[in-house]
């Protein structure tokens, strides 16, 4: 696909937004096959990311903020974009941006416009299963070729077998357990003996940390030798320190906020905590696995990450002193030695670097659907 064009449209080029590291993580094979891959990003942050792509002659724009859903300021904005005259169009925003991005790539007759699921539909209030049914059905419509990170996440929006997936691949190699990289964090901030529940994920309401807060509370009761480190930033990350004073275990608890290399953090931890309420995939149980790490996920986590048999799930009706002895139960299984992942990981085809599925090899073949 050397003289096509492509625009991919994410919500921020944040380095620890899983869907955009999901880009990102295929963008390297997909430059070199391109000849243009421009960005289209709704907030701006400082991030590498978008220098990379200045640097490699791309693009990189910003949708302005508006007041109203789809307003004719925004679909004059969209529409002056689509003069570049893009081949492939790849859309992974949903709601209401979503919507103006493949209205707006529908309108100037781009060849390929994908949507792109990862999340199943957000319907924890009635406004937003009305946003999701609303959305959701236009996206869908809109577009011509429809990719999930997930069968949950193909299923609710696009319905059976409408999808293909495309694994939120990693460079797994990286994530592989790193004696020196645990011994150096560990030491680093007095964890030497300590058992560490490691919980990786923005501090926000889908990913429970409330929840997880107070099952961290409930094992070390029962595992007193016990630390919370938590990667990761969000809007709940006050109330949630609150929260750890109030149950009198904040001095067990390690907030490192956002932090890089989280391929290397993976090692220092000898648990994973991961009860979200919703997840499209949960790349952060895919990084862990990859890493050895023993896990314990919500049964709202899809059952694609079951990778190895590291990973159990567990009901978020169950209270958090059940998950803790659950987790207390599994203790001969996350002693264990950490061993290497790499072949299952690789034959599910979430190793980048082995992978026959990328976004070159889809978009060939929406291509050539397109133009037969």
């Amino acid at each position: 696909m050397n003289a096509n064009k492509v625009l991919i449209v994410v919500n921020s080029f944040t380095q620890n937004n899983g869907v955009t590291n999901c880009m990102m993580n295929y963008y390297d094979e997909l430059v070199t096959h391109s000849s243009c891959v421009d960005f289209l990003v709704l907030k701006k942050v400082n991030s590498p990311y978008e220098k990379k792509v200045v640097k490699n002659g791309g693009k990189v724009f910003f949708l302005p903020k508006v007041d109203s859903y789809i307003s004719k300021k925004k679909m004059r904005f969209l529409d002056e974009i689509m003069k570049q005259r893009y081949d492939v169009v790849h859309v992974n925003v949903p709601n209401h941006n979503g919507t103006a991005v493949l209205l707006s790539a529908y309108k100037n007759k781009v060849p390929v416009r994908v949507y792109h699921s990862h999340a199943q539909k957000l319907a924890d209030t009635y406004k937003n299963k009305i946003k999701s049914f609303v959305f959701d059905n236009l996206c869908s419509t809109l577009s011509n070729a429809h990719l999930a990170c997930s069968t949950a996440a193909g299923n609710e929006i696009f319905g059976i077998g409408n999808f293909k997936i495309l694994p939120n691949g990693i460079h797994a190699e990286k994530y592989v357990f790193n004696k020196e990289n645990r011994n150096q964090i560990r030491e680093s901030l007095g964890l030497t003996n300590a058992v560490v529940v490691g919980v990786v994920g923005r501090l926000s309401y889908l990913k429970n940390p409330f929840f997880s807060v107070r099952v961290f509370a409930e094992f070390q009761k029962l595992m007193p030798d016990a630390r919370l480190l938590w990667l990761g930033a969000g809007e709940l990350d006050e109330p949630v320190r609150e929260l750890a004073k109030e149950l009198e275990i904040a001095d067990k608890c390690l907030f490192m906020g956002s932090v890089g290399d989280v391929e290397k953090w993976y090692s220092a931890m000898d648990i994973l905590l991961f009860p979200s309420k919703m997840e499209g995939l949960g790349m952060v149980a895919v990084e862990a696995q990859t890493s050895g790490l023993f896990c314990f996920a919500s049964d709202r986590v899809p059952e694609d990450t079951k990778l190895t048999e590291n990973i159990r799930y567990y009901s978020l009706n169950e209270t958090p002193l059940e998950w803790a002895q659950r987790m207390m139960n599994e203790k001969v299984n996350w002693e264990k030695t950490r061993t290497s992942h790499l072949d299952e990981i690789n034959e599910a085809g979430y190793n980048i670097d082995s992978s026959k599925i990328t976004l070159v090899t889809l978009y060939d073949g929406f291509l050539n659907a397109v133009h037969r």
